[in-house]
């Protein structure tokens, strides 16, 4: 019985890898949105991503996706991320193939322990520098004046346009390529510098983080009507901050109330919502706590 259900398993391994996401949200803090195929919406905990998507923050977001081959990419406040080719091999053996283009803000790509393992050919561009990743730990940053990276484990290939391609292998290095300047030489990054970068792309504790299985939430508003729910909720999604209108019976009465989920902690949400009394001027905002099943 246990050789036939192994049997069984290994079949469909192949269809299961294929259907596993390419990339998943797994945290982040508002205001982020998703661009696909045209339309903007607000990221949220839990979505998938497919190649061509583009992923926009502002100011104080963060985000943290898992890529399906075991890497996390990390993305700063007032970035632009555009996700190329999110390819998954066909089974457990074949290389995930993917291109991330950092257009703007700070960048961070992390393979895990058990990742490691896996075969990878990904592509990083963060601007006018590419980096080939094959599994590692890099930190780099898109900004109006320069273009920069920092190797803090593991080996990539980088080339700034037009410049012959580098190995970088030294853990703690820096690659600086000043706009409209030769690249500098590769060299060591000061601690205290890469300290205050390494920041710019972690979740912030009790800055509004949200997890896919985050407990706490936020009742924004109640209204009679739906439609003034779902107004409610257009605004949100436009200002990037993730909500719903949800059915709730009270007084007899059916209402529908603007809820926001997946807060990691009471001060994440509590943080968001002073942000969003002071924008939107909420009056009436109550936090829910949800109990875990």
């Amino acid at each position: 019985m246990r050789r036939w259900l192994m049997f069984v398993v290994l079949a469909l391994l192949p269809s299961i890898l294929l259907a596993a996401p390419a990339a998943v949200v797994e945290g982040l803090q508002m205001p982020a949105w998703l661009e696909r195929d045209g339309a903007r919406s607000a990221l949220r905990p839990g979505m998938e991503l497919k190649g061509s998507d583009q992923l926009h923050t502002g100011a104080g977001a963060r985000v943290l996706l898992s890529l399906e081959e075991g890497s996390h990419v990390k993305l700063g406040e007032n970035a632009d991320l555009q996700l190329g080719t999110l390819q998954p091999p066909a089974d457990a053996q074949g290389i995930y193939k993917g291109v991330l283009e950092v257009l703007k803000g700070a960048f961070r790509f992390t393979t895990s322990a058990l990742g490691k393992h896996r075969q990878r050919d990904i592509t990083a561009r963060i601007a006018t520098i590419t980096i080939g990743i094959r599994g590692t730990d890099v930190w780099g940053k898109a900004q109006p004046d320069r273009d920069f990276a920092v190797l803090l484990e593991g080996k990539i290939t980088i080339q700034r346009e037009g410049e012959p391609e580098q190995t970088m292998s030294a853990p703690m290095s820096l690659f600086m390529a000043p706009r409209g300047q030769p690249a500098l030489p590769i060299g060591p990054v000061n601690p205290d510098d890469l300290k205050r970068w390494a920041q710019e792309t972690e979740l912030q504790k009790g800055q509004g983080i949200l997890l896919a299985g985050g407990h706490y939430a936020l009742r924004v508003a109640q209204y009679r009507y739906a439609a003034s729910a779902e107004a409610i909720v257009r605004q949100l999604t436009e200002a990037g901050y993730t909500s719903a209108a949800q059915p709730r019976r009270r007084g007899g009465a059916d209402w529908r109330e603007v809820v926001m989920p997946g807060f990691a902690t009471r001060p994440d949400a509590e943080h968001v919502a002073g942000q969003l009394k002071e924008a939107f001027h909420f009056t009436h905002i109550e936090i829910i706590e949800n109990t875990p099943q």
